[in-house]
């Protein structure tokens, strides 16, 4: 980087989340917060398995700073409470044979365990005190992606929790400053494929500084890539290749190496966003006829709306959505992925769901992620009865009324199929989100770095060989419905 653009890491790169992590202090990280587990037969995972933070709590301390080299001299002995001294001037009183050169008998175990607790709690305030430092890294680079990211919340603090949490998922991070500003960065996570192989994957990132030059954030993009690719050279795995979906709306020009992805990687490029910032009748004037007109068929048939992030909403929400992934002969939603993903929203204060509820009846659900200036549409569904009160429409706009008072500029609808694609069990639900208006916005394809074609070609085949048998899956669980209906 040229002198006016100095590279300054922010602690060389984002510490790795699950380091961060105390076995005492499960309540720091949103994903181990007991009191908001959607499931009450599944503890937190953090509960369950606590020996790999244990290591991780003191994999960076220093010894050396935190344990008298004499340990077991009086001379030496940490006296806290003034208790150990006490038990040592009583010792000098009645000495013992070799008393007076090491511990031993009953005085020598009791200030044995009085140091014990001493020195844990030493490296107790050590941990805390590196654990709240690595902490704020990752604050301050959440605060730079909700001043500059529009789209997208994969990059936070709060979506690498829940990831680790759900599937273990490996990340690293770096970002970049001009001195005390924030110019990018990237978390980048890594999915293995075999034992011996993985690729890398950049979910909403990189991210840049808006308001910089072509020049300046191409000066920022090759530096993270140089981050990227030392870690890579320094991977026990083989490293097939780096999968990036920014942000972006075109594809800068300093981005050269790059091809685009053939294979869908869960993130849509194609979006629905409604702008926030008029009055809320300016919001629904701007919408298609049909859906205002839903909005108010609702309203007349007394269609209200509820959020409930309870262990019995988390189940309706999944009730809900199942219905409508086979109604579009979608793949059924993974249960233990949205109680990961509603315990974390619900303890970061990131997100809930929420029900339009007409006699009774939850008829429509929708789970929304708030971060930084944007509400994004999650996930949600609607069953097939009682169509003609048009829940679902009501539902939206109070989310955007929601939104908009929790200060909120933009609503996602978070993914629509291009109108000019074939038909697809995505075709219907883009139809229903165009009909709230906004602005249409393309996102550049996903993109791929490949580092080596004979593992890229092995992890195609993987892929491809999953996405079959999930087909197959799907087609015998049509069967049986029918075979049962029949």
């Amino acid at each position: 980087m040229p002198p006016h653009r100095p590279q300054d890491h922010l602690g060389t790169e984002l510490p790795a989340l699950e380091s961060l992590t105390l076995p005492y202090r499960c309540c720091l990280l949103p994903s181990s917060h007991a009191t908001v587990c959607s499931r009450p037969d599944r503890q937190p995972k953090l509960q369950q398995n606590p020996q790999p933070y244990a290591d991780a709590r003191t994999a960076e301390l220093r010894p050396d700073q935190l344990i008298p080299k004499q340990i077991g001299y009086w001379a030496h002995t940490p006296d806290p409470c003034n208790i150990a001294g006490a038990a040592a001037e009583d010792a000098d009183r009645h000495p013992r044979p070799h008393q007076r050169d090491r511990v031993h008998g009953t005085y020598g175990v009791f200030l044995s365990m009085l140091y014990t607790e001493w020195e844990m709690m030493m490296r107790d305030e050590a941990a805390d005190e590196q654990h709240i430092k690595e902490l704020g890294k990752w604050k301050i680079w959440d605060e730079f992606l909700k001043s500059n990211v529009d789209i997208g919340f994969r990059q936070s603090s709060w979506y690498t929790t829940f990831k680790f949490a759900y599937d273990g998922s490996e990340h690293f991070g770096t970002v970049l400053r001009d001195r005390e500003t924030i110019v990018g960065g990237a978390v980048v996570f890594k999915r293995s494929f075999t034992s011996e192989k993985c690729y890398y994957y950049m979910p909403d990132g990189p991210v840049l500084l808006k308001d910089d030059s072509d020049a300046e954030q191409e000066q920022v993009f090759h530096t993270i890539m140089e981050r990227i690719e030392k870690k890579r050279q320094n991977e026990q795995q083989l490293v097939s290749h780096l999968c990036i979906n920014p942000p972006w709306e075109r594809v800068p020009s300093f981005v050269r190496g790059f091809q685009e992805a053939s294979h869908y990687y869960g993130l849509p490029r194609d979006t629905q966003c409604i702008d926030l910032n008029p009055s809320e009748s300016t919001i629904l004037a701007q919408m298609k006829p049909k859906g205002r007109y839903n909005i108010g068929v609702a309203q007349r048939y007394g269609v209200s709306v509820v959020e409930d992030v309870s262990p019995q909403g988390v189940e309706d929400f999944l009730n809900i959505c199942a219905e409508t992934f086979a109604r579009k002969d979608l793949d059924k939603p993974d249960a233990d992925y949205f109680h990961e993903l509603i315990s974390t929203l619900s303890a970061s204060e990131c997100g809930s769901v929420l029900f339009a509820d007409y006699q009774g009846t939850r008829l429509a659900t929708a789970l929304v992620v708030y971060f930084g200036r944007t509400a994004t549409y999650y996930y949600g569904g609607s069953r097939a009865i009682h169509r003609n009160v048009m829940a679902p429409y009501l539902l939206q706009f109070e989310i955007m009324r929601k939104a908009k008072a929790l200060g909120c500029q933009y609503y996602d609808l978070f993914g629509i199929t291009p109108q000019n694609e074939p038909s697809n069990g995505w075709t219907d639900i883009s139809a229903f989100k165009r009909k709230f208006g906004g602005q249409e916005i393309r996102l550049v394809p996903t993109l791929e770095y490949i580092y080596d074609p004979i593992a890229y070609q092995e992890w195609r085949d993987i892929e491809r060989d999953r996405q079959r048998e999930r087909r197959r899956r799907r087609v015998e669980a049509i069967k049986s419905s029918v075979e049962q209906f029949d």
